[in-house]
């Protein structure tokens, strides 16, 4: 794919999600049809990065290549393996059928999520070598199912109801205190008059 500059100028980059540093000396980084077969050399420090550009350092200028390499990937996808000294496969994309993310007319790349190791197309065109990947975050939203929304739906119509029906409540009040007051006070007078007191 390349980058905005050339489709010729491409690049790959392996990453060391690890405390320790990994010495890469007898690693591989393999096709299927070994159409790509890269003898990797020297070292990824704890949680960077390792930039392979191809055919030259001025495949991304602005960036300091960890390996030059020779070869290329299909842009219709790819079987890819990184191979231990021992030839363990220890990550792996299976893409022979296309890949996952990128995009050759934007140059956007294809990129991991270090999250939850699922591909993606990178956010701006060329990506981030050498840098963190940005994610693009989906949003989140809560599934409320029938029974939640009618509980909700209660709790709100008893919040309205709430503030009235208190107020009635002391109205009630107020208006029962009077009336047996009322009723009290005509009682008593009721009483004085007829000489019962």
């Amino acid at each position: 794919m390349g980058t905005p500059q050339s489709p010729f100028k491409e690049w790959i980059e392996l990453y060391n999600p690890n405390s320790f540093k990994v010495n890469l000396q007898g690693f591989k980084l393999q096709t299927e049809d070994k159409s790509l077969d890269l003898n990797l050399k020297g070292e990824i420090l704890p949680k960077s990065f390792f930039l392979l550009e191809r055919n030259s350092d001025q495949t991304l200028p602005q960036v300091k290549a960890d390996l030059i390499y020779k070869g290329t990937l299909s842009n219709k996808g790819e079987n890819l393996y990184l191979l231990d000294p021992k030839g363990k496969v220890i990550d792996k994309i299976l893409a022979k059928g296309g890949w996952p993310g990128g995009d050759k007319k934007s140059f956007k790349t294809l990129q991991r999520n270090l999250k939850t190791l699922e591909w993606q197309t990178s956010i701006l065109p060329g990506g981030s070598p050498k840098a963190p990947n940005r994610i693009l975050e989906k949003p989140k939203f809560k599934t409320i199912t029938k029974d939640k929304l009618q509980a909700l739906t209660l709790i709100k119509i008893l919040k309205l109801l709430t503030l009235p029906l208190l107020i009635s409540f002391i109205f009630s009040l107020v208006f029962l205190y009077l009336a047996f007051y009322n009723n009290s006070a005509r009682k008593l007078w009721q009483d004085t008059a007829n000489g019962t007191i």
